[in-house]
This record gives structure tokens, C-alpha cells and sequence, in this order.
């Protein structure tokens, strides 16, 4: 019997990284990189994100925007840093997500482009355009560097699909991308396929970018 517990997969792209004369897998944050990576952990903790799990790359700039993040965020997760992670299609970060025990109900995955990018559109995508899979549209989403999407679904890990997680915020980190976050429920139908409700793409500031519709009263926000 598929479960119907509340789940959140939290993507988290590495802060920015610098480019010394090193393998890839070995490259450090940046000053900048450095400097964003504590925001977000501050961020997630204010908005109650609190992982019960952490999933991250083993490459160098993952692991420290980790060690940055972790001090901001508080709590006491189980953290795996998983080699299988690092430079991932969004197909294979699907699959560790799916792998997930029961027992955890909110998960950050920390690993890069362009595969995390990949797998939030495919996530938030309808599933006939089955994004993870590379046969779908080009990604809607595009997350920079130090950049979290937050996706909410019911059911178990492994029932996790393209289009069934449609993204309840995503925010950055500079002014650029940084205040922007969608805000979106999803409540199942009686046939247990998930239904979004109204959404919008806001500024978590509760400004709006040009172009978009003034806000309502009720409206959704970043939660």
C-alpha cells in the first residue's frame, strides 16, 4: 500500500567555485562561494527546511559548501557523501533520491549542473515531458551557483517521477536570482495522481519582476 506520507527534496547547486590549476573533482569554493554558502543555510533554517538527510557530491566545492551550510542550518542529519554524485545526469540524482529509506522525510542533495538543473525541471515539468530522461524540453530551470529549489510530494522515495513534485520555492543567492521563489501545494486526487494548485513566481521580498501580475490578497508565499 503506497504511502501517503508528506516527503521534501531540497537541490542545493555548490556555491561558487575557483578555478586553480587542480583536478575538477578538487576544485575549492571561491571567496564569493565562501561567502554565499552560509546565506543559504541561514535561508533554509529560517524557512523551516530542515533535512533529516544530506546527500552530498563528494567533489571538493560540494563537501565545503556543506561545512558552510551545516553551522547555519542546525539540526543533526545523516550525511552521506556519495561519489555517485559528482558530475551526475539528472537520471542518476533521480535514482539516489529514490533510494532514500522511509524513515527520512526531507532530503538535501547538494551536487552540479548540469544535471541537479536537469532534474528540478523534470521534477517540476509535467511527466509527458519526462525530463530526467533527456527526451523532454530543455530545462526551465536553470539554478546558479549557491542556489536551492524546494520540491514537495506525497508517497514513498521511490515513487518520486518526473512531474510529481511540482517546486514550492526556489531562491538564490544574488540579486540577480536571489529573490525569486515559487510558491505551490500540491494536494492529491482520488485517483492519487498529484494536483497543483495556483502558483506564482514571486520575489521572496515580496516584490515582483516586470511583467508579472500585482499580487493578491491570500496569494501563496515562500514557505
Amino acid at each position: 500500500m503506497a504511502s501517503d506520507t508528506t516527503r521534501r527534496l531540497i537541490l542545493l547547486r555548490h556555491a561558487k567555485s575557483d578555478w586553480p590549476d587542480v583536478p575538477d573533482r578538487d576544485r575549492p569554493l571561491a571567496k564569493r562561494g565562501r561567502r554565499d554558502a552560509p546565506r543559504i543555510g541561514r535561508w533554509l533554517h529560517e524557512h523551516g527546511y530542515q533535512p533529516d538527510v544530506v546527500v552530498v557530491s563528494a567533489a571538493a566545492r560540494t563537501r565545503q559548501t556543506w561545512d558552510l551550510v551545516a553551522p547555519q542550518l542546525g539540526g543533526s542529519p545523516s550525511v552521506r557523501f556519495e561519489p555517485r554524485a559528482y558530475a551526475a545526469s539528472a537520471l542518476t540524482l533521480l535514482y539516489l533520491a529514490r533510494e532514500l529509506p522511509a524513515r527520512y522525510r526531507t532530503a538535501l542533495l547538494i551536487a552540479h549542473n548540469p544535471g541537479l538543473s536537469e532534474l528540478a525541471a523534470s521534477l517540476a515539468a509535467p511527466p509527458e515531458s519526462d525530463g530526467a530522461t533527456g527526451n523532454g524540453p530543455r530545462p526551465a530551470i536553470s539554478l546558479p551557483t549557491a542556489a536551492v529549489a524546494v520540491f514537495e510530494f506525497s508517497g514513498d522515495w521511490p515513487s518520486l517521477t518526473p512531474g510529481h513534485a511540482p517546486p514550492i520555492c526556489k531562491p538564490g543567492t544574488d540579486e540577480r536570482h536571489s529573490l525569486m521563489a515559487r510558491a505551490i501545494r500540491t494536494s492529491r486526487s482520488s485517483v492519487g495522481q498529484p494536483q497543483p494548485k495556483q502558483a506564482e513566481w514571486r520575489r521572496a521580498d515580496g516584490g515582483w519582476r516586470k511583467g508579472e501580475p500585482s499580487p493578491q490578497k491570500g496569494e501563496p508565499r515562500c514557505r
